[in-house]
């Protein structure tokens, strides 16, 4: 059974207590991180309203790095998160979790930029390079009409430490408009991800599928 926090109130002086489950590490791994600040965005725009992350592991008073404090920063003053303050990692008590908490804000709606040279740049271009990298290997399997990869495959491909890396980076091409991502059930019963670019796509199912919920495979 999944461990939770418990949290006591006490109006009018009668006690009770509710259990909440634990704020979801961003970056899945045993050790220190910091997200990059697109993956905590991500989050904001998809995560319900009470939803907890961590976004970064850090020893006692060490600094997470410049741009992800900025981007800390920047969601607070939009009013869409809070911070929830330092929690001692289980594991490893030298290292502390840092947590936020998503509010009923909805995140501002980005101005449209004004045309310029700069603003046609190719979408490559303003990809991170993993993001590249992902897309190449999603193209591929689209030319050559094979299974989708998994998350996992993808990390490797992109050289990145965990496949929720890859995942975001997925979810991120697909709001975009770049890649359509359709997910169907298996023969084995498991989710099976479709990814399509362009007119093409990656395999299907080798039989009848039938519509599945959940993410990628």
């Amino acid at each position: 059974m999944a461990r939770t926090d418990i949290v006591r109130d006490m109006p009018a002086g009668i006690g009770f207590s509710i259990a909440i489950p634990p704020p979801t590490p961003l970056i899945d791994c045993e050790g220190p991180f910091a997200v990059p600040p697109e993956a905590l965005t991500d989050w904001v725009a998809e995560a319900e309203e009470g939803a907890r992350c961590v976004y970064a592991r850090v020893e006692h008073g060490a600094a997470v790095p410049k741009r992800l404090r900025e981007k800390v920063a920047e969601l607070l003053k939009q009013g869409v998160l809070t911070l929830y303050g330092l929690r001692r990692y289980r594991p490893d008590s030298s290292l502390y979790d840092q947590i936020v908490k998503r509010t009923c804000m909805k995140p501002p709606t980005a101005a449209p930029q004004v045309s310029t040279s700069a603003a046609v740049q190719s979408y490559e271009d303003r990809l991170d390079d993993a993001a590249s990298l992902i897309f190449d290997e999603l193209q591929r399997a689209v030319r050559r009409g094979v299974r989708c990869p998994s998350d996992l495959d993808l990390a490797k491909a992109a050289e990145l430490a965990t496949r929720h890396q890859a995942a975001w980076r997925v979810r991120r091409l697909a709001r975009e408009g770049r890649i359509g991502i359709e997910t169907l059930t298996g023969p084995d019963g498991c989710p099976w991800r479709v990814v399509t670019i362009g007119k093409h796509r990656t395999a299907p199912p080798p039989q009848a599928a039938l519509p599945a919920s959940g993410g990628g495979r």
